[in-house]
């Protein structure tokens, strides 16, 4: 099988909810095709299904190393930190995937819930508006804003 075959097929197990098959093929993508960051992205997703933020950060630092231009990798890299309670390190991930991409409602959503979570209420405020402004029908962000007030 060639990667694309591969891929295919693991999406295919990802639709059928065989986790453990659908990461067996991405792995197996993944050495032939070692610099693909789509690939480390979707081993982490895979790793945040199973509960596992620690090897999902590993392999979203490794996707967002290869395509340091894609927002979407380093703010799941801050939810897989933020998962594992480094709120610090997760709201540079969010900062980057800012910088990438500044209407991202999710990133801001998620940014402002590790402001939260240690204790920086304005700061998370500040970034639940921006999630609000940058998609006005993002309820968790308004949900969040709201449970901080």
């Amino acid at each position: 099988m060639d990667v694309i075959d591969l891929v295919e097929a693991g999406e295919t197990f990802v639709e059928q909810g065989d986790i453990p098959k659908a990461y067996s093929k991405f792995e197996e993508a993944l050495t032939l095709a070692p610099e693909d960051p789509q690939l480390y992205n979707r081993l982490g997703m895979l790793e945040m299904s199973r509960g596992e933020p620690a090897k999902a950060m590993t392999h979203f630092t490794e996707a967002c190393q290869l395509a340091p231009e894609v927002s979407r990798y380093h703010m799941r890299l801050g939810d897989s930190l933020q998962r594992l309670e480094k709120f610090e390190e997760a709201i540079q991930a969010y900062a980057r995937s800012l910088e990438l991409e500044p209407r991202n409602a999710p990133a801001w959503n998620n940014r402002g819930f590790a402001n939260f979570n240690i204790n920086r209420w304005n700061e998370a405020l500040r970034c639940y508006d921006e999630s609000m402004r940058s998609d006005p029908s993002y309820a968790v962000a308004w949900y969040n804003y709201g449970y901080t007030l």
